[in-house]
């Protein structure tokens, strides 16, 4: 942060005294200026009786301790400048060197108050061909004063991003196919303008997507550890969950008329999770990098879906009755709940006993490695999780008896509330999506059956104390305020 010193901008103003109205305009400006924190030299404030008016000007625009000079361009101003006359026309001289044969040309600055009649700035023949800032339109007055204390400040209001690295697909192409971005890229725009070719495009997207996983399953080579191909093969499906990120993203924010075919994508990705047909020979370690990509994707669309404010979509996903190829049917319903894509990676208990490892949960592990500086935000999925949580033990009716295990919980090292739950202390926040999320259960009974999780959970993560889910919910101050 600088100090005052530091940002004090000395800033010359050279004008015309063409009338008693744009005197006044000018100070009033300067005024403003100082108000900004701008050092304004001003002749009016500065000029004493007996002093030189044109040596002053000359000084002012020659003195390298004024950082900025700015000139007010009018009919009077641009005639003195051209023919140089007086102490306009000395300043001209001095600055048609300055500006052409100096390289600080971010010093000078022209503010156009006046156009002749065929709507052509008056400005200085010297100034004729560079940019300046447009005054003569009062109702942009105030976005033209902003871009005027912006070049001041040296803080202009669009400036070039940090060039970053180039895209994945370009430097390891085998990481993501550009078929693959360019189906998402087709989606997105579709959705964002809202064509009816979206719903194709999102189909497209699927099966380029479903394609991918496809050529990435897990193939036993050489003496590497088998959990090392699974957390391999997981590495190379993220690039994938990342475009579908990006599709849930622009779905929830530009459209949602099409959000039950976004849900389609997740069908054909859950058919990863179980034997293809025709396969005889298998073992249930193969199907792992899929199992942790449909824990993961399902994390990061309800991340997204509660970052976006989109609870009608949220419960829809909740809601919705997923028809998974492949997945076990005989004793269940056909189709199944969110909770079919928290399922158990064995990959990891094999893992912590090859290492000796003492960690509670190795998976939890990794994603806190893989999300910290990713998007979803990890403290985003983690609330994503005990959302996911507390419905699948709240709801009753689970179709398919399977409950979702939040295993990333142990990663909230805040002893506070998430953010959905702390902006939960507002009733009609509260109103807003737990009714959706949480259906048929009021506050008070939501209250109670979270803090009897809380007991029951206490040791859950492997004989440790667990989480504080009844703070990470904000159990006591829900609804406290309106």
């Amino acid at each position: 942060m600088m100090n005052q010193s530091e940002a004090t901008v000395k800033t010359f103003i050279s004008y015309s005294w063409t009338s008693g109205a744009h005197q006044s305009w000018v100070l009033d400006l300067a005024e403003r200026l100082v108000s900004d924190g701008i050092d304004v030299i001003l002749d009016k404030w500065e000029l004493k009786p007996g002093h030189d008016p044109i040596a002053f000007m000359e000084q002012m625009v020659t003195d390298p301790q004024v950082k900025k000079v700015v000139m007010i361009c009018d009919r009077i101003y641009t005639e003195k400048a051209n023919g140089r006359e007086g102490g306009v026309g000395k300043e001209a001289q001095i600055l048609t060197a300055e500006i052409y044969e100096k390289t600080a040309a971010d010093k000078y600055a022209a503010v156009l108050t006046e156009r002749d009649s065929d709507g052509k700035p008056f400005v200085p023949a010297y100034y004729h061909s560079r940019q300046y800032i447009d005054f003569t339109d009062s109702v942009k007055h105030e976005e033209k004063y902003e871009e005027l204390l912006r070049w001041l400040y040296d803080k202009p209001q669009y400036t070039k991003p940090t060039l970053g690295a180039a895209p994945s697909f370009i430097t390891d192409p085998e990481e993501v196919t550009t078929a693959t971005t360019s189906k998402l890229r087709l989606a997105e725009q579709a959705i964002r303008i809202g064509s009816t070719a979206a719903r194709g495009a999102i189909a497209d997207f699927g099966d380029a997507l479903a394609d991918e996983y496809a050529s990435r399953r897990p193939l036993k080579e050489g003496g590497e550890h088998w959990d090392e191909i699974v957390i391999n093969t997981a590495e190379s499906l993220r690039p994938g969950l990342r475009n579908l990120n990006e599709l849930v993203c622009a779905e929830a924010r530009y459209g949602g008329a099409n959000f039950d075919r976004v849900m389609r994508v997740y069908e054909q990705l859950g058919s990863f999770m179980y034997r293809p047909a025709g396969v005889s020979q298998w073992s249930e370690l193969d199907f792992d990098p899929y199992k942790m990509m449909g824990y993961e994707g399902m994390l990061s669309l309800v991340a997204i879906l509660i970052k976006e404010e989109r609870f009608d979509l949220l419960a829809n996903a909740l809601d919705h009755p997923f028809l998974i190829e492949g997945r076990d049917r005989s004793t269940g319903p056909a189709t199944a709940t969110f909770r079919s894509f928290c399922e158990d990676v064995d990959t990891f208990r094999l893992r912590k006993q090859r290492l000796g490892s003492n960690r509670i949960d190795m998976y939890a592990d990794l994603i806190a490695e893989t999300y910290r500086v990713s998007f979803p935000a990890l403290n985003q999925l983690i609330e994503a999780d005990l959302v996911l949580y507390l419905r699948s033990q709240l709801i009753g009716g689970c179709s398919d008896y399977v409950s979702w295990w939040p295993r990333t919980l142990i990663y909230w090292n805040r002893n506070s509330a998430t953010a959905l739950f702390a902006r939960s202390e507002s009733r009609a926040f509260w109103d807003a999506w737990a009714s959706k999320v949480f259906p048929e259960i009021n506050l008070k009974e939501f209250q109670e059956r979270v803090a009897k999780l809380h007991e029951q959970g206490k040791r859950s993560w492997g004989g440790f104390f667990g989480p504080n889910i009844s703070r990470m919910s904000n159990l006591q101050h829900l609804c406290s305020r309106r």
